[in-house]
């Protein structure tokens, strides 16, 4: 280890650490203990089932590791985590952050890489919620994988109405609302469907348009159609009640006490942010948030802060992230819901950021904006507090009052009456 010693000569954070580079199949297995002058280097291999993550949990303690750094490579680290995490100081590192310097590239190298980074603590560790709130994290991914599962069927289902020439969609705004949905089931049920059946399936203002609900359901639905399209609704509802069941499960995982209930009771305050959103929200981020010093890092965690570009000792314009983050796409949608909110702050500020640099960089201002609130909200326990719609113009005339009060010291009142009244200003 003496070549390791002469090479490595920063002060070590973590004397005793291991680096561990994960697969599919198996981990690797590197470990540093000793002191700047002393170091001992020890490496292994373990398969990554259950009794194997046990030996590497047992190697770990009898060798009196305290912190071990991981890559957070797929899924597959999720195993080691789980099997580590009581007992051991874990660091999971950003994949695209740990990445080794170009050259002889192996397993072991890896491993060693991770290792020397833990020892000298080179790079900030991601942020990894609670027991509770990983599981909530999975559970509104699934969520949403079943929404974009839905939105599939329904898209095969509208295109099955219109080979069949029924045009319910064109006079209904929802069809897979109640009166929808029943018509629907009508479909399914019966070859000759009178107006009576229809009538019944209708409910509200659609009761007006039998007529043209009636000439709307009149097409070629034949048996083999039919057959299809039973198949299809049967699962879409099958999803739907998933998509309920998951959504009841959310709730009972995520709120368990006032406390908690208060927290997303202010979140709901927000525009464009339901009770349901809020859910979301804290099934990301969790109630604990003092992984971030402030709102400025929450929002730079989130993908949504520009990033610094500097070159030459000039300052360029930075980027946010691109990579794939759930949490920032929960943010630009409800940012975008929050737009369409009438006479809010977010909706005015959208509409002039729209005008200035475009609906994208717009939108994701707003989404800014909502990260910083949320983090305001959920650490500090703070009032959403509503600017108004009428903010920007509240602060233009303060910046005219002050102009006008500088120009009067400038040339005096009688001047500036002068120039006014030449220019017709009063």
């Amino acid at each position: 280890m003496n070549e390791y010693n002469s090479i490595y000569k920063l002060k070590a954070v973590n004397k005793n650490c291991a680096g561990i580079d994960v697969h599919k199949e198996f981990v690797c297995v590197t470990t540093l203990c000793g002191s700047e002058d002393n170091i001992l280097m020890d490496y292994h291999k373990f398969r990554t089932t259950k009794a194997e993550l046990h030996k590497l949990k047992e190697l770990l303690l009898n060798q009196n590791i305290k912190v071990v750094g991981i890559e957070s490579t797929g899924k597959y680290w999720y195993p080691v985590y789980n099997a580590l995490h009581e007992v051991i100081n874990l660091n999971v590192y950003n994949a695209r952050h740990i990445k080794n310097i170009p050259g002889k590239k192996t397993d072991k190298a890896d491993s060693e890489w991770i290792a020397r980074t833990t020892r000298f603590s080179e790079l900030r560790p991601s942020f990894i919620p609670c027991e509770r709130i990983r599981k909530t994290r999975s559970l509104s991914r699934i969520r949403k994988d079943f929404l974009q599962k839905r939105s599939g069927v329904r898209q095969l289902i509208h295109g099955y109405l219109e080979q069949s020439s029924i045009k319910i969609g064109s006079v209904l705004s929802d069809v897979f609302g109640v009166s929808g949905r029943n018509l629907l089931e009508l479909l399914v049920r019966y070859k000759n469907i009178h107006s009576k059946a229809v009538a019944e399936c209708l409910h509200g203002s659609l009761q007006n348009k039998l007529d043209e609900v009636l000439l709307a359901m009149d097409g070629y639905m034949d048996d083999d159609y039919r057959y299809a399209f039973k198949l299809l609704l049967g699962m879409e509802q099958r999803i739907s009640e998933a998509i309920k069941d998951t959504e009841a499960k959310l709730k009972s995982m995520l709120i368990t006490n006032e406390s908690e209930q208060k927290t997303l009771a202010r979140l709901t305050t927000i525009p464009g942010v339901s009770n349901l959103s809020a859910m979301l929200i804290l099934a990301e981020v969790g109630f604990d948030l003092n992984s971030f010093p402030d709102e400025d890092h929450f929002s730079s965690w989130a993908g949504l802060a520009p990033g610094k570009h500097e070159s030459a000792g000039k300052n360029k314009t930075g980027k946010i992230q691109v990579r794939k983050s759930h949490f920032r796409t929960l943010l630009v949608e409800l940012a975008l819901s929050a737009s369409r909110t009438k006479g809010t702050y977010c909706s005015v500020k959208y509409r002039i950021l729209r005008a200035r640099s475009g609906p994208q960089k717009a939108t994701i201002s707003i989404a800014h904006h909502l990260a910083k609130a949320i983090y305001m909200i959920i650490k500090h326990s703070q009032e959403y507090k509503e600017l108004g719609g009428d903010h920007f113009s509240k602060v233009n005339a303060n910046s005219t009052k002050k102009r006008i009060e500088k120009m009067i010291d400038q040339v005096g009142v009688d001047v500036f009456k002068e120039y006014l009244t030449e220019n017709h200003l009063i």
